[in-house]
């Protein structure tokens, strides 16, 4: 029964899901199949590479090998967990496509398919948990996708959307210069979640402003007396965001 759930998840890939073509979520589509549509979903995957995908559609004149790092978290596949609707399943081997935001699994047969991006569905990979979200980006702009968890709170959480970018690389211009490979590069932003509320994109040093404005003063002092570095230090927003839970729920 589990190995038919899983089965059940696996669909198959559109153009725009795989290669995020402009780099952004809006245009990427996810179709739901029945068994025999994702049974062949598994045959198309089989062997795909998502950096010769990319080379081909932005049309370079490179190989694979001039690529630097790798559009996966992590670059082979590791044993991870699906939790549908809370449930936990067995192992399965996972890894997460971070350029065109979609998470893989191996099936016995050496075969590869796509997990379906669903809001009942959380995933563990790395001890770390992902969810589908609907959410607000930093241009207020209404977006869909997965957010890792950073911190799981009773009155916040905070979230994470893992982007691996493409970045072409260049000739050196002169003797005097280095060539600049072409590469991915690991980009995260930050989200912020309040219950019955959709994630929000925002900056670590304006986290303050986003939290209950009655805690705004003393949560200024508990940061400049902890030296605090909200900025670009996860530990330190961690800390922040258990001391707003001990205030806003003491023991």
């Amino acid at each position: 029964m589990k190995y038919l759930l899983i089965l059940l998840l696996v669909i198959s890939y559109s153009v725009q899901s795989q290669i995020g073509l402009g780099g952004g979520t809006a245009n990427r589509s996810s179709t739901a199949f029945g068994l025999e549509g994702n049974l062949a979903s598994n045959s198309i995957l089989r062997g795909r590479n998502v950096i010769q995908e990319i080379i081909d559609v932005k049309k370079l004149n490179i190989t694979v090998d001039d690529v630097e790092g790798s559009p996966y978290i992590p670059k082979e596949f590791v044993m991870g967990k699906l939790i549908l609707d809370g449930k936990l399943t067995e192992n399965n081997l996972l890894r997460y496509n971070a350029y065109g935001d979609q998470f893989e699994i191996r099936n016995s047969d050496g075969s590869i398919g796509g997990i379906n991006r669903e809001p009942y569905l959380d995933i563990i990979l790395m001890n770390e948990t992902y969810s589908w979200f609907k959410y607000e980006n930093e241009k207020q702009e209404k977006e869909e996708g997965y957010l890792k968890s950073l911190y799981d709170g009773t009155s916040v959480d905070l979230l994470a959307k893992i982007e691996m970018e493409f970045k072409l690389g260049e000739k050196p211009r002169t003797s005097l210069h280095q060539e600049i490979p072409h590469k991915f590069v690991k980009n995260q932003r930050l989200y912020i979640k309040f219950p019955d509320s959709n994630p929000k994109a925002i900056k670590g040093k304006d986290i303050i402003n986003h939290l209950d404005s009655d805690y705004k003063n003393v949560l200024k002092k508990y940061t400049k007396k902890n030296n605090l570095n909200l900025k670009n230090n996860l530990p330190d927003l961690i800390s922040l965001l258990d001391y707003y839970e001990s205030l806003k729920s003491p023991k």
